[in-house]
C-alpha cells in the first residue's frame, strides 16, 4: 500500500495545486453480491472480496484568478480490480473531472456571488441475471453535468443560495436488446 502526494502554492498563496497517487491492496472489501438482496428489503446484498487492488490519482488546482473570481479544476481516476483482474464497482465511473468558478460582484452588489461549473464522469456498466437466466450488461455512456449558482449574503451569519443542475449529455442506457449489450446464459459462465 502506498500513497504519495505533493501540494504547492503560487502567487502568494492565491493559487494552490495538489497531486496524489495511490495503490492499495485489501482483503474483505465490500462489493455488491450480484443480484442478491438483503432478506425482507429491496437493498442489495454485499460480500467480502479478497485480493482487491485499487490504484489511481487525483490532481487539482484552485485559486483566485482576479479579485472576487475563484476557480477550481480537477481530475480523479480510481480503478479497483479483483484478484482475477476483473473490474469491481463498475457502476461507478473510473474517471471524473470538474471545473467550477464563482465571482463575487463589487460595489453595491458585493453581497451577490454567482457561479457555474461542469462535472464530467466516464462511462459505467452493470451486469445482471434476468428472470430467464440470461446474463445481461447495461452500459451508461459518459455524462457531463452543468451547474449554476447564485448566493446572496443577507448578513455575516446568513445567506441564501440557489443551485441549478442539469445534464448536458443525453443520458444513454444500453438495454439488453440493444446491439452493444452482451448477453449469455448464466449457466454458460
Amino acid at each position: 500500500m502506498y500513497e504519495a502526494g505533493i501540494k504547492a502554492a503560487y502567487l502568494d498563496g492565491k493559487v494552490n495545486t495538489s497531486l496524489a497517487v495511490f495503490r492499495i491492496a485489501q482483503d474483505n472489501v465490500a462489493v455488491q453480491d450480484g443480484d442478491h438482496l438483503v432478506g425482507g428489503t429491496g437493498n442489495p446484498a454485499y460480500r467480502g472480496e479478497k485480493g482487491v487492488t485499487s490504484k489511481g490519482l487525483e490532481a487539482e488546482v484552485s485559486g483566485e484568478l482576479a479579485r472576487g473570481w475563484q476557480l477550481i479544476a480537477g481530475f480523479a481516476r480510481a480503478d479497483a480490480r479483483a484478484a482475477d483482474g476483473s473490474r469491481l464497482q463498475s457502476q461507478r465511473p473510473n474517471n471524473m473531472a470538474h471545473l467550477y468558478s464563482t465571482y463575487r460582484l463589487s460595489g453595491n452588489w458585493s453581497a451577490l456571488k454567482v457561479g457555474g461549473g461542469l462535472t464530467w464522469k466516464s462511462g459505467t456498466y452493470a451486469t445482471t441475471t434476468t428472470s430467464t437466466d440470461v446474463q445481461a450488461r447495461r452500459d451508461q455512456g459518459a455524462i457531463t453535468l452543468a451547474s449554476l449558482m447564485a448566493s446572496y449574503e443577507i448578513s455575516r451569519q446568513l445567506s441564501v443560495q440557489l443551485n441549478i443542475k442539469t445534464c448536458l449529455t443525453r443520458p444513454t442506457l444500453t438495454l439488453p436488446a440493444a446491439r452493444s449489450t452482451t448477453a449469455r446464459r448464466a449457466s454458460s459462465r
